[in-house]
């Protein structure tokens, strides 16, 4: 942690001393600081406590201003995501696609750096996800496949055809949304979608002799392949024979 300041060492002696201190209430604030569910207002009183507790004066009142910044949810928080999540509906209605974008990226970002705080948004990701725009839908995609492994139980409360959406869009979607839609099948099954991904699998390959919807089965084929490896060798011959049969025959 103390690799996360402009002075690493004198962050660590910090650290020691702040580990010394027996105010109860200052823990108890930190803790709540560094709780997902802590709204806004509640983390900016928490904080105003906090450093009220020490007083300007305190050896730690600078290194604890920061700190309380750097490891609570201030900057970003669940009250975010459900308005960037409102927001592309929003725009969706108005056509605003680079808004829409924008609102997307952002969520994607979220989730993968802090993917508790799309704890509690699992009803309007499922909504998003069979939403027909292309650029929300690949959006959750994305989204799943970050924060699915942290998600999972409540978005199977939530949902119980999150699967077999995801399944659809391996098989039916774009490149990019069979891509995502691979990694999100994997995170959001307990096993890391080895059972999921097996059923996926033969449907993959036994597509592949009809020749339909190749760019997302190959691309969903390329993803299974390096997410788990054990399935994918399984008919990896048959792959391997249909790419150079089917696909570089034609090309020479």
């Amino acid at each position: 942690m103390s690799r996360l300041f402009a002075d690493p060492a004198k962050a660590e002696e910090n650290f020691q001393i702040l580990d010394q201190l027996k105010d109860v209430n200052i823990w108890k604030i930190l803790s709540s600081l560094i709780d997902p569910k802590t709204s806004f207002h509640q983390a900016c009183s928490s904080r105003d406590d906090l450093l009220r507790i020490l007083g300007e004066k305190h050896r730690l009142y600078d290194f604890l201003g920061t700190l309380s910044l750097k490891c609570s949810y201030l900057l970003f928080n669940k009250e975010h995501v459900k308005e960037f999540l409102l927001e592309a509906a929003i725009q969706k209605s108005s056509g605003n696609t680079q808004y829409i974008q924008s609102c997307m990226n952002v969520l994607v970002v979220l989730a993968r750096f802090s993917p508790l705080l799309l704890s509690g948004a699992e009803e309007d990701l499922v909504h998003l996800l069979k939403d027909d725009n292309e650029i929300i839908k690949e959006g959750v995609l994305h989204i799943l496949a970050k924060a699915g492994g942290t998600i999972r139980e409540q978005l199977a409360v939530t949902s119980s055809s999150v699967d077999l959406i995801l399944e659809r869009l391996c098989l039916e979607g774009s490149r990019r949304q069979a891509k995502y839609a691979v990694h999100a099948l994997a995170a959001i099954t307990k096993d890391d979608g080895l059972k999921s991904l097996s059923v996926l699998y033969k449907r993959l390959v036994d597509m592949l002799d009809k020749k339909t919807h190749l760019p997302a089965v190959l691309q969903s084929l390329g993803c299974i392949a390096q997410t788990a490896m054990p399935v994918f060798e399984t008919r990896e011959s048959e792959i391997e024979g249909f790419i150079k049969c089917e696909i570089l025959k034609c090309s020479s």
